[in-house]
């Protein structure tokens, strides 16, 4: 008989995707900005994909296409 292979989730808890960024649920809730799936009120879980994606683009070199508003605003004053 073969072993099982484990299948990781791909939704998480907010704990669950706390501690898969490496911070505390409250800092992550007030960092993240992934909408979570709301299943109900109290099912609400986190696709993994979307905070891989969100953690991706923060080691991205800023370009004009992903520039946050502060900084474009800081870019016209000093024009």
């Amino acid at each position: 008989m073969r072993p099982r292979q484990a299948i990781a989730p791909r939704l998480m808890t907010k704990a669950e995707a706390a501690s898969y960024c490496g911070m505390s649920p409250g800092v992550f809730e007030r960092t993240c900005p992934v909408i979570p799936v709301r299943f109900s009120e109290r099912m609400v879980l986190f696709d993994v994909a979307k905070i891989d994606g969100w953690i991706d683009s923060l080691q991205q070199p800023k370009n004009r296409a992903n520039r946050s508003v502060d900084d474009w605003i800081d870019n016209m004053e000093v024009r």
